[in-house]
């Protein structure tokens, strides 16, 4: 007998993919879009839609097959002081309209297939590969090279860490470009590499809209095999208000008004869960279960606050405002009141022995003020334009 397979093509957003990898894609929306309680609509259209706690994408892992949410954590470090030399930094509010979701429920943004398969094309761009060599996250992955404009504290116990970061829309090309502002930290040998981070990215064109976001990455095999928001589950979500991915406005502008936002990640000491917040407020966002990140249970080894940008074809894209860290104050990316946790919980200043990195100066640079006793804390300004960088 003779079987005839015909294979065909559909076309959605540009995009050609065969029927069999949109019918695939069709059964992953319905996991990954659970029947909510509530739909809230925002003014741009997004649509999200409000799912028990309980029942939410994340506990879909292998791992989280028993898991039990914890509904908040066993105690909240100091709260990050707002002090800022300039009066006109505002905080950025990125609750969800409508008082957001009720208690119980958790706000997840609506996939589509569209969503699906710019995120798979997006996925190579931001692929990694931390280099034990270098101590430093340059390489080329899939031919898209990374820099980074980055300062970093290492060899010691890291129990969390804090930043307040403001926040632009640097310019950049769908399949070529990714540019993202953030703070993270690791553990673990190389090849089980466990890491999580969260920050802003700027959103190429066609990519869930060309908006900035914030966003969480965690890995816990190898830096390559990362995941970003619920592109695989893990990341456990608890805020009735914010959402992961989370679109970030009003932006930075040039010589203009400065918005910011905070961010700290800590360790819960009873449960080993990394939790991250949001804001002066410390909205409990969510958090990384402590089984999923064995390797960081007990502390991280490494703790990083900066810049990322991702390009191919010596190619790279804008860090940042696009503008240099000597530019300063309203025409540069900052992070200002740079702290870590300790064991105790408790907010402490970071070491002066802190390595200031960048993987190519002609790009990107970064400047690292040690000294704590400006109204902006211990803060870093970083960025650059980009351009046919080294590749």
């Amino acid at each position: 007998m003779f079987s005839l397979f015909i294979l065909f093509l559909v076309v959605v957003d540009g995009e050609k993919i065969s029927n069999r990898e949109y019918l695939a894609m069709k059964r992953q929306l319905r996991i990954l879009n659970k029947p909510g309680i509530k739909v809230i609509k925002t003014k741009y259209g997004d649509i999200y839609d409000c799912v028990d706690i309980h029942r939410q994408p994340a506990l879909d892992h292998p791992l989280l097959k028993n898991h039990t949410v914890q509904m908040a954590p066993t105690y909240l470090p100091e709260t990050p002081k707002r002090n800022v030399s300039r009066s006109d930094t505002v905080s950025i509010d990125i609750s969800l309209p409508d008082g957001g979701c009720p208690e119980g429920s958790v706000p997840l943004l609506r996939m589509t297939v569209e969503d699906l398969i710019r995120a798979k094309s997006m996925k190579r761009i931001r692929r990694k590969q931390y280099q034990q060599n270098s101590g430093n996250f340059s390489v080329k992955v899939d031919g898209y090279t990374h820099h980074y404009a980055i300062v970093k504290a290492e060899g010691s116990r890291y129990y969390g860490l804090t930043a307040s970061m403001n926040v632009w829309s640097p310019n950049v090309m769908y399949y070529i470009h990714s540019s993202i502002a953030q703070m993270w930290f690791y553990g673990g040998p190389l090849e089980h590499l466990n890491l999580a981070e969260a920050g802003w990215m700027s959103n190429p064109p066609k990519y869930l809209d060309a908006r900035t976001r914030l966003f969480v990455f965690w890995t816990s095999e190898s830096y390559r095999n990362g995941c970003y928001d619920r592109e695989c589950p893990g990341f456990v979500h608890r805020s009735a208000t914010i959402s992961i991915p989370s679109f970030i406005e009003p932006l930075s502008t040039y010589n203009g008004e400065q918005y910011d936002i905070t961010l700290q990640i800590y360790r819960d000491r009873n449960t080993g869960h990394w939790w991250l917040t949001y804001g002066e407020n410390q909205e409990q966002v969510g958090y990384w279960p402590s089984n999923l990140l064995p390797h960081m249970r007990d502390y991280a080894t490494a703790i990083h606050w900066g810049g990322e940008v991702a390009g191919m074809f010596a190619s790279f894209p804008p860090m940042g405002s696009g503008h240099f860290a000597q530019e300063g104050y309203k025409k540069s990316c900052f992070m200002r009141n740079l702290k870590m946790v300790d064991e105790a919980g408790h907010l402490i200043d970071v070491p002066p022995n802190t390595q200031a990195v960048s993987t190519d100066i002609t790009c990107y640079n970064i400047i690292d003020y040690l000294s704590s006793g400006d109204q902006m804390g211990r803060h870093i300004y970083f960025g650059g334009p980009g351009g046919r960088c080294r590749a």
